[in-house]
């Protein structure tokens, strides 16, 4: 929860925290709320 799914997590970590990370598939990914 509150995952961009942008994967610097990933970047940052240098593959130690997150192994792997694969853009989800459809329409997942962004969302923008209002409020």
């Amino acid at each position: 929860e509150g995952c961009l799914e942008c994967g610097t997590c990933r970047v940052v970590s240098g593959g130690k925290v997150v192994k792997s990370w694969n853009h989800p598939y459809g329409e997942m990914g962004v969302t923008y709320m209002q409020g």
